[in-house]
C-alpha cells in the first residue's frame, strides 16, 4: 500500500527517512490493523509450538526430558516467549505515532523476552543432546538455535545502535531484516 500511495512520508517520520519502519507503516490508518492481526496471529502460533512441544514431550512422542531442569528450562523459555508475545502485542497497539515511549520499551520488551526464551530452549537442547547423544538432530537444534540467538542478537544490538545514532534508514534495514 505504501509503495501504491507513491512512497508517502509521514509526519511522524524522522527527517530524511526514506525506508519507513515496520511500526511507521503499522502506525497509518491502513497498516495499524494489519500490524496488530499480523503480530496477534504470529503470538498465538509461536506459543502454540511451545505448549506443543511440551505434550509431544510429556507423551512421549519426542525426546522426553531427563530430569526436572529440562522440564524447568523449558517452562522459563515458553514463559518469556509469552513476555515477549506480550510485548509484541503492546508495541502494536501502542503505535509509534501516537505512545512512541510505549512503543519503545515495548519494542525492547518483545527481543528481550524472544531472544531470553530462545536461551532457554537453546540450553533444554543442549542439556538434552547431551542425554540423548544417539539422537543427533537434537545437537544439531541446539547449534542452529544457538546460531539464531547470535545472529538475533547481534541484529538487534546493531539495529539500536544505529537507530540511536541517527542513521534511521539503515536502522530500518535491519528492522525489516530482524
Amino acid at each position: 500500500v505504501w509503495t501504491a500511495q507513491g512512497y508517502p512520508g509521514y509526519p511522524w517520520d524522522t527527517p530524511g527517512q526514506h525506508i519507513m519502519y515496520i511500526s511507521t507503516l503499522g502506525a497509518t490508518a491502513w497498516g495499524k490493523p494489519l500490524f496488530i492481526t499480523g503480530s496477534a496471529v504470529m503470538v498465538v502460533l509461536f506459543n502454540a509450538t511451545f505448549c506443543m512441544e511440551r505434550w509431544f514431550r510429556h507423551k512421549g512422542r519426542l525426546v522426553m526430558n531427563y530430569n526436572i531442569t529440562e522440564k524447568i528450562l523449558s517452562g522459563f523459555a515458553a514463559g518469556f516467549a509469552i513476555i515477549g508475545g506480550f510485548g509484541l502485542i503492546f508495541l502494536t497497539i501502542f503505535d509509534t505515532r501516537r505512545y512512541p515511549n510505549v512503543h519503545q520499551a515495548m519494542l525492547a520488551v518483545f527481543i528481550a523476552g524472544y531472544i531470553i526464551s530462545a536461551v532457554f530452549i537453546c540450553a533444554e537442547y543442549q542439556r538434552l543432546g547431551i542425554h540423548f547423544r544417539e539422537h543427533r538432530i537434537l545437537r544439531a537444534s541446539f547449534w542452529i538455535k544457538l546460531t539464531f540467538i547470535f545472529v538475533e542478537g547481534g541484529l538487534a544490538i546493531a539495529f539500536g545502535v544505529l537507530e540511536r545514532g541517527s542513521e534511521v534508514n539503515k536502522a530500518a534495514i535491519l528492522e525489516w531484516i530482524i
